[in-house]
């Protein structure tokens, strides 16, 4: 950028040194006095271009400059604001060099341009060659499946290895009997609490660990009131409280007393698919028995007569208190498989 001086010159002394060497010569009037500040050469014109007042221009071939701010303004010799400084004449005979001038200031830096649109996507680079083989695992152990003998011979799991289940006999029918598949003409051989026993009833006490042996109650009562009976009078034998005892107590209360409706004599009579074997149960079957009585369902809410007698004027129910033996208490029969 030239240095800026503020000089009174002659229009045609600022030709010459503003436009010296560049191959124009003067071709304006007679020098005219004016008052400018030199700033810079600017170039070409360019009417977008924000010149200010001292800025020399190139344009069609004639030189200019500005003797005010402007944009947009077109130079031309009748312009009031572009001054004609000279205009391209024949090459002169080559003039002598001049001093070098001082080296100006650095121009400002420019705004950075906009960022370039992305490049075309590179072609696939070559394949990676194939890593390593792993190394063979182990072979595992050989199963072994047993071989059935005949039709409808079956396979199942006992939680360590498959075991054969030979076809059961004709009409017989497969069933769960305690996580082993059994094949039964109606029942398991063996029960848990809360499955259906032999006579239909619920199984609610098992008296051995084989589940082959324990007790059953009735689905339902046999009686919502019933009188236990005989008040006033000992009934011999019917003092059993154990498991196993009610049946006895039972058979005692029934061939003792001669009263009607009874508990004793209601449960003896109650029968369910052909097995009439039914009694009122002891103390301890018949606390048994409450322990389980959501497994076996159809309670009314209070106390339940048992087949033990107190005395001659009392008799026991679930609570184990004493209740007169006139009271009218529920009845739920039990037997034993």
């Amino acid at each position: 950028m030239l240095r800026t001086y503020i000089m009174n010159l002659s229009k045609s002394l600022l030709l010459c040194l503003a436009l010296g060497g560049l191959g124009m010569v003067l071709v304006t009037h007679a020098a005219q006095a004016v008052s400018v500040s030199i700033n810079n050469f600017r170039g070409t014109w360019n009417a977008s271009a924000n010149y200010r007042a001292g800025d020399v221009v190139g344009y069609q071939k004639q030189s200019y400059i500005a003797q005010a701010a402007n944009i947009n303004k077109t130079p031309a010799p009748t312009s009031t604001t572009w001054y004609l400084l000279a205009a391209q004449g024949p090459r002169g005979v080559q003039g002598i060099q001049g001093i070098p001038g001082t080296k100006g200031d650095p121009g400002a830096k420019g705004d950075t341009g906009a960022t370039g649109s992305a490049g075309p996507k590179g072609d696939p680079g070559a394949t990676g060659s194939a890593g390593l083989q792993g190394v063979p695992g182990i072979n595992g152990t050989n199963g072994s499946f047993p071989a059935g003998t005949a039709r409808g011979d079956m396979q199942w799991w006992d939680g360590t290895a498959w075991v054969m289940l030979p076809v059961g006999a004709h009409n017989t029918t497969l069933k769960n009997c305690n996580g082993v598949p059994t094949w039964v003409v109606a029942r398991c051989p063996t029960f848990v609490v809360g499955d259906t026993g032999p006579a239909g009833g619920i199984v609610f006490y098992l008296t051995d660990t084989t589940g082959q042996h324990g007790l059953e109650a009735a689905p339902v009562d046999q009686s919502a009131a019933a009188p236990w009976g005989c008040e006033g009078t000992s009934i011999p034998g019917a003092t059993g409280t154990a498991i196993g005892t009610g049946a006895v107590n039972t058979a005692a209360i029934v061939a003792g007393c001669t009263d009607s409706g009874i508990a004793a004599k209601v449960a003896d009579a109650y029968s369910l698919n052909g097995y009439d074997d039914w009694y009122l149960p002891s103390r301890d079957e018949l606390n048994e028995l409450y322990q389980k009585q959501n497994v076996v369902g159809g309670f009314a809410s209070g106390v339940y007569w048992s087949s033990s007698e107190r005395n001659a004027v009392d008799a026991l129910g679930q609570d184990f208190l004493n209740h007169a033996k006139h009271l009218t208490l529920p009845v739920r029969a039990v037997r034993a498989f």
